[in-house]
């Protein structure tokens, strides 16, 4: 069996390959002929069209030589001014066809002239150039107003003299030109005729190597699938999957095989009284818009679906169906595989992912999946976030004195005291040795702080048979709309320092801290931070300045109307250094520089919704402030701008970019 396998593998591979080979012989060939009638009508037309030019140049010389024969023998002024711009007409296309010619151009066509061709424009070039200076000398002279009969005679004489020789030459030429193209027609004519040979001989070969060998596979094959067929039934069987084949119109079972019987709890002789929507009690998927998707759709693959059995275990299964042919009528191969163990071990995973091994709370990595989510939906349904981040005081002598299994024991003890004192609502998560953050979302500052006094209280109250007592410190912070987590962060740690300098055991709010004077936060601008070019330095340390004009603010008794214009000038700059450093980059041919617009547009646009918030009253212009800080000089400034320092400096060493920017 394997062998036969193995050659209608081989047999089916060699088919391919002499199909692919005869087709692409048959495609080459028609596309050389069809290039080679192309090219022959391509030819035709330029060469026509120099040689049209060539006669016309004939002509041409012929009415030089008529204009100023007439122009000899006229005396009225009037009309001898009409012969000449007449001749000066002439001359112009005469002088510039023969220049055209000589490259092998004309009517904007081209050709290669042969050597022959050439040698005759040689040939023909002094009596060319003879008629040519002869008759600009006449145009010379009637311009300068010296009508002297003598002088234009002498030129006439000259005209005469060289005016037959040309005309023989540029008759030969044209001679040429038409004998070299029926040349070139007659070889092209007898390359087509060689191809289309070719084209039937290879059609012959194909018919008899290729398409009645492929015939005789195909009729064999064919009697093989027949003779084979008794032996699907058993392959059904023995697929270690649960198999479904259904009736594609009314989704009326016609086969299952064991392994879907067991997992379905159906007996053998229900199968035929059993459709779809019988047999299958669908827990999480919409069991009509299945149905519809498996009729209208060719094939799915990998669904995940929950099936309920009788016995109220829920199995989940991935659900993969392809549409085919049974019986003469059309049908639907429904694959389940079961993946409920395998989804019980990535739940297993999924904790221990996110989840602390010693503590059993959550750990960093959790944390960094669900901030953007929560505080996006903060910001949308504008409700508060509190944070608190607590320390276990002198946990290092804890380790020191009675080891670290006694330090982890108290870690597991201050995570359960903890976690009794929380809502379901809240995450609290293990992010250092033994430092801990709880997260509460719809919680204000008030309220977390009086829960992390509560859980300070049940700490301090508790007494463990080794170590005895011990206490921790807490910093809570209150999340301003639109501010990051970092920003809240190191606020609310700010805050648990200052209770560690207190004297520890105590709960502190970063309200408190903010009020204390000499707190503000205060930026200076770093020499890492210059890009090369002097403007957009210059407004970047602006920025600067304005983050350090907003912290003032904060902590100042400012009108509201003055803060409102002030907040709006400092929008102004924003959007005036962001166009200025646009047209910079693009002079400077910096290849992202669309994509830098795009997160200009997106800052704008923020900063614009922190300024109606803030008239609003729904954010302090400290929310302001962490928008400038993070996302502007932190998160845009010293982040997405550096990435076109280098194209800055390459620019300065080759070009001098600080002039041109001094100009600009």
């Amino acid at each position: 069996m394997n062998d036969r396998k193995t050659d209608y593998k081989k047999t089916l591979r060699q088919m391919i390959i002499r199909y692919i080979v005869a087709v692409s012989v048959l495609i080459i060939l028609i596309i050389a002929r069809q290039t080679i009638i192309s090219y022959e009508l391509y030819h035709n037309d330029h060469i026509s069209s120099v040689i049209n030019t060539a006669g016309r140049q004939r002509m041409l010389s012929q009415k030089i030589t008529k204009d100023v024969l007439v122009i000899y023998t006229l005396t009225d002024n009037t009309t001898i001014q009409g012969y000449l711009e007449e001749l000066k007409s002439s001359l112009s296309v005469w002088e510039e066809n023969q220049s055209e010619l000589q490259k092998g151009k004309a009517e904007g066509e081209t050709v290669t002239n042969s050597a022959a061709v050439k040698a005759l424009y040689q040939q023909v070039a002094d009596h060319y150039k003879s008629m040519l200076r002869a008759a600009k000398d006449v145009v010379q002279q009637l311009e300068d107003g010296n009508y002297n009969k003598v002088l234009i005679k002498e030129k006439q004489d000259i005209i005469l003299e060289n005016e037959q020789a040309f005309l023989d030459t540029m008759d030969q030429i044209v001679n040429q030109y038409d004998e070299e193209a029926r040349n070139k027609q007659n070889l092209i004519k007898a390359l087509e005729l060689i191809l289309f040979i070719i084209l039937l001989s290879v059609v012959l070969f194909e018919i008899i190597a290729v398409f009645i060998p492929t015939e005789r596979t195909l009729r064999k094959a064919t009697e093989s699938i027949y003779e084979s067929s008794g032996n699907l039934l058993k392959l059904f069987e023995a697929v270690n999957e649960e198999l479904i084949l259904l009736d594609m119109e009314d989704l009326h079972i016609l086969l299952l095989n064991d392994n879907a019987r067991r997992m379905l709890e159906v007996e053998s002789e229900d199968i035929e009284k059993l459709s779809l929507v019988d047999i299958i009690n669908w827990e999480t998927q919409d069991h009509i818009d299945l149905f519809r998707k498996l009729q209208d759709e060719e094939k799915m693959k990998d669904l995940e679906v929950a099936i309920k059995r009788t016995t109220g275990d829920i199995i989940y299964s991935l659900l993969s169906s392809v549409k085919g042919r049974y019986n003469d009528r059309d049908a639907i191969l429904l694959t389940l595989n079961d993946i409920t163990k395998k989804k019980e071990e990535e739940d297993i995973i999924r904790n221990q992912a996110i989840k602390d091994e010693l503590t059993g709370l959550y750990n960093r990595h959790f944390l960094d999946e669900i901030l953007t989510e929560e505080f996006d939906r903060a910001d949308r349904y504008n409700f508060p976030i509190s944070i608190f981040i607590m320390d276990i005081d002198f946990f290092k002598r804890v380790n020191d004195t009675w080891g670290h299994p006694v330090g982890d024991i108290i870690l597991k003890q201050t995570s359960e005291l903890a976690l009794q004192n929380i809502r379901k609502a809240d995450y609290l998560f293990r992010i250092g040795g033994e430092e801990f953050l709880l997260f509460m979302p719809h919680v204000g500052l008030k309220q977390a702080t009086a829960v992390a006094e509560k859980i300070r209280k049940e700490i301090e109250d508790y007494t463990h048979p080794v170590v005895g007592k011990y206490t921790a410190s807490f910093g809570v912070a209150e999340r301003m709309r639109g501010e990051s987590f970092p920003s809240v962060y190191e606020r609310a740690d700010a805050a648990m320092y200052q209770a560690k300098q207190s004297g520890r055991n105590r709960v502190m709010t970063d309200y408190k801290l903010a009020c204390q004077p000499g707190k503000a936060l205060h930026l200076d601008w770093r020499e890492e931070w210059n890009s090369g070019s002097e403007i957009i330095d210059e407004q970047h340390q602006a920025l600067i300045t304005l983050a350090n004009e907003v912290v003032n603010l904060t902590l100042a008794d400012i009108d509201e109307a003055e803060a409102n214009q002030i907040l709006d000038g400092i929008i102004q700059h924003v959007i005036k250094h962001f166009k200025e450093e646009e047209e910079i980059l693009s002079a400077l041919g910096y290849p992202y520089v669309k994509n830098h617009e795009q997160l200009h547009d997106e800052l704008i646009k923020r900063a614009e919704q922190l300024e109606v918030a803030y008239i609003k009253k729904e954010v302090k212009l400290s929310a302001f402030f962490s928008f400038l800080l993070d996302e502007v000089i932190v998160g845009h400034m010293l982040d997405a701008d550096t990435k076109f320092f280098p194209y800055i400096e390459m620019y300065n060493e080759t070009r001098g970019y600080s002039e041109t920017t001094s100009e600009k």
